[in-house]
């Protein structure tokens, strides 16, 4: 059995609508796996939060009664230890063992610059992301780091750098230039057979295929260790590493080895071309008849603070108007995002429509922990129908935060699509598309990340989402945390479910 069915029968408990068939189907569960028992209980914790503070963000306007369901559900959390009760000693002995302690390997470096990087295995690399040690292996283009010491690393795919501490790595393959400030002298790169230590230079290094390594110095000295030699060279030197480990001296070719400048150039032009075919695929895509909603943050007036809405059968008050935040820097140089960092900071639209299903696409980037709630989306009218998009934090299972989807069923219930660890610590000044596919009428609901399917779950009834009115971003009057720290700049709604090769082509059409 798949987690899918675990969770199936967690919200079934939750929801106090299990079979007898099925709560002996959770107990076994529960009892045979702790890893069943985790995700228990922390979904268990999630639905009571999650409900609860849904409740207190909608205390302006008075709830229904059918609401009271709500505070059933800390009754069904209670009396989960019902399910267990015969194996106690069994639950007692595992809650009572020591957790595994897992030691993450240290923050070493930082991606600084990217141009035309393509990883091994469809690693997405970018720059911002820190690095921990272990092994980067580009299969082509230009990567800056610079590591905590100081030292500025510049790699030419295909090259591979088995990177060990902020002042020591091994370059295993390709070309890489070093250049090293007085701060971080003493900086050390490692080839099979030698060790070189920085002395306040410029150098580069290069091992082909054959294992063969050589050094350039482009400017400065370079201490040269090896089995059976230890000398330095200084500017305009170069050497081969020989039979033995002995120096061989070559012509010194400057001009071959990767620059900081290099890296500059190429991803400022780079940059630009994504941007110019970005506007042209974004061109493309608002003239779709079935948008609902369509921000691009480009065709804005920013005196009026209102966001154009460039879906082809727009309403009326489609527009966006910006009530706080600010505009910001988005995907590329010379794209438009609008920043969020206060509870305030939100847009405000009225597309005016009940969808049974709608597609939600938006390009963001996360600039703090996921440590509290963030909303991207709701609709504030309270009531069946009423739907919330949300970054949820999951401090239980040591995962920083879910995505969550979450409609209102016209008992007055919430319904709620979580995907567990949806989001790790790593996403954090990334920008990322999320996409929410809901069906009310064929009662599933997916997401998506970056154009591919994380979670398909189910949606409870065929109520229409109610898109009448729309808050983007934060909400204000709330009494809970719910900061979406971040920037947005991409939005569109659709009145139909997009299939997995759209998104996926979309999202290629959009990363950076």
């Amino acid at each position: 059995m798949n987690d899918e069915r675990l969770i199936f029968l967690i919200d079934r408990h939750l929801d106090g609508e299990m079979s007898t068939a099925e709560r002996e189907e959770l107990a076994a569960r529960l009892l045979n796996s702790a890893a069943d028992r985790t995700l228990f209980w922390a979904r268990a914790e999630t639905h009571i939060v999650l409900h609860e503070g849904l409740q207190r963000q909608s205390v302006e306007a008075p709830a229904p009664a059918e609401r009271n369901g709500w505070r059933r559900s800390a009754w069904w959390v209670a009396a989960a230890a019902c399910l267990v009760f015969g194996a106690m000693v069994i639950w007692q002995h595992w809650a009572a063992s020591p957790a595994t302690i897992v030691t993450a390997r240290p923050e070493v470096a930082v991606v600084q610059q990217t141009a035309g990087a393509r990883w091994r295995n469809g690693e997405e690399t970018q720059a911002g992301d820190r690095l921990q040690t272990g092994t980067l292996r580009l299969e082509a283009g230009l990567v800056r780091l610079r590591f905590f010491s100081g030292a500025s690393v510049v790699l030419q795919g295909p090259a591979e750098l088995d990177i060990k501490s902020p002042t020591v790595a091994l370059v295993k393959r390709g070309r890489v230039t070093a250049t090293v400030p007085p701060v971080a002298e003493g900086f050390t790169l490692l080839t099979e057979g030698w060790r070189l230590v920085d002395r306040g230079t410029v150098f580069g290094v290069n091992v082909p295929d054959n294992g063969k390594a050589e050094l350039h110095v482009l400017s400065g000295k370079v201490d040269v260790q090896g089995a059976t030699v230890a000398r330095s060279l200084t500017t305009g030197q170069a050497a081969r590493l020989g039979r033995d480990g002995a120096l061989v001296e070559l012509t010194a070719a400057p001009e071959s080895f990767p620059t900081e400048r290099d890296v500059f150039a190429r991803a400022a032009t780079q940059q630009s071309e994504r941007l110019i075919g970005w506007r042209e695929s974004s061109q493309r895509a608002a003239q779709d008849p079935s948008l609902l909603l369509y921000y691009d943050f480009e065709k804005a007036d920013h005196d009026q603070g209102l966001i154009h809405n460039l879906a082809p059968a727009a309403v009326k008050g489609g527009d966006g108007v910006l009530v706080g935040g600010e505009w910001a820097e988005g995907r590329w140089p010379g794209k438009n995002a609008v920043e969020f960092r206060r509870v305030g900071d939100l847009i405000r639209t009225l597309p005016q429509a009940q969808l049974q299903v709608a597609t939600f696409v938006a390009w963001v980037r996360f600039d703090a922990p996921l440590d509290q709630r963030q909303t991207l989306l709701l609709s504030p009218k309270v009531g069946p129908g009423q739907v919330y998009w949300l970054v949820w934090p999951e401090h239980r299972l040591d995962q920083a935060a879910a995505l969550t989807f979450v409609k209102t069923e016209q008992s007055g219930r919430d319904r709620h699509a979580l995907v567990h660890g949806a989001l790790g610590a790593t996403v954090v000044g990334r920008w990322l598309q999320l996409v929410v596919v809901a069906d009310a009428t064929g009662g599933k609901i997916r997401h998506f990340i970056n154009g591919l399917c994380i979670s398909e779950q189910n949606f409870g009834d065929a109520l229409p989402l109610d898109l009448n009115e729309l808050v983007i971003g934060n909400w204000g009057y709330t009494r809970e945390p719910s900061s979406f720290i971040g920037r947005m700049d991409e939005l569109a709604i659709y009145r139909r479910a997009l299939g997995s090769a759209e998104l996926a082509r979309l999202y290629e059409e959009g990363k950076p």
